[in-house]
């Protein structure tokens, strides 16, 4: 750890005030590479430049990815691909990775903290990585493992999937694993004995692992946006037809093919935007083609990240679709934050937001979801079009988590030593 005097004619714009800052170098764990598509990444990403924008150093250790781009502040590691597309592979916890890891920190300065944005072979990774040099660790849960197992996986493999990641992690770190190794709760149980800080993006999150016995004290701790991008661009005049956006990985916790029915029953003339790629995309088309639904439906795939918030100011309303899935929902912090109100699922997700800024579906069906498509386009054509703002209180710009997230650096370091 070093400390650095910054002034306000050395600072960047996000932090334009003097202070002395204890600097630290950060490592970073994930469960896949940087230049992947996925929320975690992409929040990884600003953290890393608002956190070297106050002068912090951050490595990032993920796996290899054909993905990759040239990145000299990221540990590649030996992976193997995913199916289903979208770059993704993944590492298998070893001690020949444990090498490599150490070989190549060993080139840099001191590591002073190691927080883990992984909930799989990144988390075992890292953890792994911060027993063995005595680190303090924070873990983020980004993923509600338990549910998306069972959405993307079934059941069974899922808890054959957790069975093996809780038996390397039982290996790596060289203490017992109390309970059902098959069980997802209990092996981010095991995560969260390993580690010192134990974060998630919402309070709704939070409840859960707690509730589930994971952490005595999960924070909550957003994801944010950038202030760059936020202070760029700006939400246009509404057009005579209504916009409403879908975004998000084409995969079956998504619920696109539902959601892509509740438009065809919906039956009115809006224009539906959908931005994003996976393995559902081939019969999400299919599903438009045989519906004659394609000067209604617009597919637009994987855009650059200014175009994608762009959509976000520029439409109408969002539609979320997953339903128990998401820990936090980025997109709607993503929409909100231009001022689009929300179509929720969700109704979890809702407690993070002002009640004006979204409409919540009565239930989990097609039709229910069809008939609130319909009401809000009744509504935004009646000229009723929500007007909110966030406020203080729903400040996610990445300075100011980035600010938050300090401090819990600080104190998770601080507690460490103590205890040492």
């Amino acid at each position: 750890m070093r400390l650095a005097f910054r002034n306000s004619g050395g600072c960047p714009r996000h932090y334009p005030y003097a202070t002395i800052s204890v600097l630290m170098h950060i490592a970073i764990f994930l469960d896949q590479h940087l230049d992947t598509l996925g929320g975690v990444q992409s929040s990884v990403k600003l953290q890393q430049k608002y956190l070297e924008a106050l002068g912090h150093t951050v490595t990032i250790c993920s796996p290899a990815s054909r993905e990759a781009r040239k990145n000299g502040a990221l540990i590649a590691t030996e992976s193997i691909p995913l199916p289903g597309g979208g770059g993704y592979h993944f590492t298998v916890p070893s001690s020949k990775v444990n090498r490599l890891v150490d070989a190549k920190f060993e080139k840099l300065p001191p590591v002073d903290l190691v927080h883990v944005q992984a909930d799989y072979w990144g988390a075992i990774t890292g953890i792994s990585f911060a027993k063995r040099h005595k680190l303090p660790s924070v873990i983020t849960y980004h993923n509600h493992v338990k549910m998306g197992l069972d959405k993307v996986l079934g059941v069974v493999p899922g808890r054959l999937l957790i069975g093996w990641m809780s038996r390397q992690a039982e290996k790596q770190f060289g203490t017992p694993f109390e309970g059902d190794k098959a069980d997802a709760w209990a092996y981010l149980r095991y995560l969260a004995n390993h580690t010192h800080t134990q974060l998630t993006p919402t309070n709704h999150f939070a409840r859960t692992l707690m509730e589930y016995g994971v952490s005595p004290h999960v924070e909550a701790m957003s994801n944010g946006l950038d202030d760059d991008m936020i202070a760029s661009i700006k939400k246009p005049e509404p057009g005579e037809t209504p916009v409403f956006l879908w975004v998000g990985r084409m995969s079956k916790e998504k619920r696109l093919l539902e959601y892509l029915e509740a438009v065809r029953r919906a039956d009115v003339p809006a224009i539906f935007q959908v931005y994003g790629q996976g393995d559902l995309i081939g019969a999400a088309k299919q599903f438009v083609a045989r519906h004659r639904l394609g000067s209604r439906v617009k597919f637009h795939g994987i855009v650059p990240y200014r175009t994608m918030v762009q959509a976000f100011a520029s439409a109408d309303v969002l539609v979320q679709t997953s339903i128990g899935f998401e820990t936090q929902g980025m997109t709607v912090f993503e929409a909100t934050t231009f001022g689009t109100p929300v179509i929720l699922s969700d109704r979890l997700i809702a407690e993070d937001f002002p009640k004006d800024s979204y409409w919540i579906v009565d239930d989990e069906s097609i039709e229910a979801l069809a008939y609130m498509i319909r009401g809000v386009y009744n509504e935004i054509k009646s000229g009723n079009r929500r007007s909110f703002t966030l406020g203080k209180k729903y400040d996610y710009r990445q300075s100011t988590m980035t600010d938050k997230v300090v401090k819990v650096y600080e104190k998770t370091i601080d507690a460490y030593r103590k205890s040492i």
